[in-house]
């Protein structure tokens, strides 16, 4: 069955046509959502990147820099005629036209290649005229270093980029090459290696024993730490001590112990003094019994024997002298905890003090230090020591092989029941 088609048949309105058509009314709310969300997916126009500004290279830069003192020459050609020149404002207006300058050769072009870019740039020579002035020729030198600077980049990433292809292995060792204009032979003494220099020690780090009349105890610690020092804290006298702070001398263990070692007896300003120059200074002007030591308060009587015996045995144990009590072998009968004391300060003074206990057999014994009152002797090691003929003193005597010069003789000083 045939059905006959109808010629240019209208095509229904769909909602978006009924809406874009004339007098058809307005689109349903579905219709406009669609729309819109078909609309706002289209790409969108980007826009143009603005044109760079161009930048007058150094090269016409330089041109423009000698046309300027040079008004007779015409200006080189100009490789960006667009950019409008500009006049250089420098200090000092001159007539007089610069020297000659180089021109760029073929080592001088990146990677060392004559390309069609390189330019020979001279100017024509003028007459004989004055020097530059020092500003002008300041000028030129540092725009020819910023050219060439560039220009050996520039080669420079050139050599880089180049693959390096590595020479082909000769067959056979070349033979050496004569020298038939040299004068003489030829030296094969080997060379003398420089001796290398000696490795300077480093500084011992000073340890500081604080007295018990040194005032702001905490402070003045605080300060050593911080200069880089170190702090012996114990009671005791510490035999690897290298100074003793005190306000001023008295007879205790660490004072006595200091002036036997030789260590440094110094008043407590010292540090003071250090923290504000930043590093500890020399002692000589903060130790006691030391000429230099003008800023120290005056002493008398036992503290100045005191400190003029650490000043001596000081300089004497530096200079290499032996300790006041070298060559002495004492045998300490006194109450055991003085006897480690006087131990420790006879040991400091480079003599010996055997740890022996009664009966006493040891026939080593130079003198013996006995307290006699508190810690009499038998008979029996009485007996001994008069038939070894062994000094016997008092403790209070070994002070006097500090401060006497020349020591006493033990001798001299025997209680009154051992004197020969």
């Amino acid at each position: 069955m045939y059905f006959p088609v109808e010629r240019n048949a209208q095509t229904p309105d769909s909602a978006f046509g009924a809406a874009l058509r004339p007098g058809s009314g307005r689109m349903s709310p579905e219709a406009r959502k669609r729309l819109w969300k078909f609309v706002d997916g289209l790409p969108s126009k980007q826009a143009e990147p603005a044109p760079r500004d161009k930048h007058t290279p150094l090269s016409e830069i330089r041109n423009r820099f000698l046309a300027q003192f040079n008004g007779d020459a015409p200006t080189p050609p100009s490789e960006h005629p667009t950019v409008a020149p500009r006049k250089l404002q420098l200090q000092d207006q001159c007539e007089t036209p610069p020297a000659k300058m180089a021109k760029l050769t073929q080592d001088q072009s990146p990677g060392g290649v004559t390309t069609p870019s390189t330019i020979a740039v001279t100017t024509p020579k003028p007459a004989p005229s004055p020097a530059l002035p020092a500003a002008v020729d300041a000028q030129l030198q540092r725009l020819s270093a910023a050219l060439t600077g560039r220009l050996s980049s520039q080669r420079r990433r050139h050599r880089d980029s180049t693959p390096t292809v590595p020479a082909p292995l000769p067959d056979s060792e070349p033979a050496p090459e004569s020298q038939p204009n040299t004068v003489g032979w030829d030296d094969t003494t080997p060379a003398q290696q420089p001796e290398p220099e000696p490795e300077l020690e480093p500084a011992p780090i000073k340890r500081f024993m604080l007295s018990s009349n040194v005032d702001n105890r905490e402070e003045i610690i605080a300060m050593i730490v911080q200069l880089g020092g170190e702090v012996c804290e114990g009671a005791e006298l510490d035999p690897e001590a290298s100074h003793l702070l005190c306000a001023a001398p008295g007879r205790s263990e660490k004072m006595l112990g200091s002036i036997a070692a030789g260590r440094w007896v110094l008043h407590p300003v010292y540090i003071a003094k250090s923290r504000a120059a930043g590093q500890f200074l020399p002692e000589e002007e903060y130790e006691w019994g030391n000429p230099l030591a003008t800023c120290l308060p005056p002493l008398s009587g036992a503290e100045r024997t005191l400190s003029r015996a650490a000043y001596r045995w000081r300089s004497a144990r530096g200079a290499g002298t032996p300790g006041p009590f070298h060559g002495v072998v004492a045998l300490l009968h006194v109450p055991p905890p003085r006897r480690r004391l006087l131990a420790r300060l006879v040991t400091a003074g480079d003599g010996q003090a055997p740890e022996d206990e009664p009966p006493y057999t040891n026939e080593n014994i130079t003198v013996c230090f006995a307290d006699i009152k508190r810690y009499p002797l038998s008979d029996r090691d009485s007996a001994w020591l008069i038939s070894k003929r062994i000094p016997v003193c008092a403790p209070v005597l070994l002070s006097s092989y500090l401060t006497d010069d020349p020591p006493p003789k033990p001798e001299d000083h025997c209680l009154p029941d051992f004197r020969p």
